[in-house]
């Protein structure tokens, strides 16, 4: 007799029939017009090219946004510093 032989008693583990009811199968679900409509828009604002200055204020105020959370983190830790120094020991 064989140890790894399977063999199926007909016991339901899962009842995996509900799927295909759920929102995500559904072709013509809502989500998916919304989805479709957002990805539509995506695309039209993806092929359109920056100009020279719009490219440069664009990576200036990425850089920007990028330093003011460096600047939130490093206040933080000054903070945490000064408390450890003054308060705490």
């Amino acid at each position: 007799m064989e140890k790894n032989k399977f063999e199926d008693d007909g016991r339901i583990i899962a009842d995996m029939s509900y799927t295909e009811k759920m929102t995500w199968s559904d072709r013509y679900s809502v989500f998916n017009r919304a989805s479709k409509s957002s990805a539509d828009v995506t695309t039209k604002i993806a092929n359109t090219e920056m100009s020279n200055s719009e490219s440069r204020k664009f990576m200036f105020s990425a850089m920007l946004a990028g330093l003011a959370v460096a600047m939130v983190f490093i206040v933080v830790f000054f903070v945490f510093i000064l408390f450890c120094i003054y308060i705490w020991f």
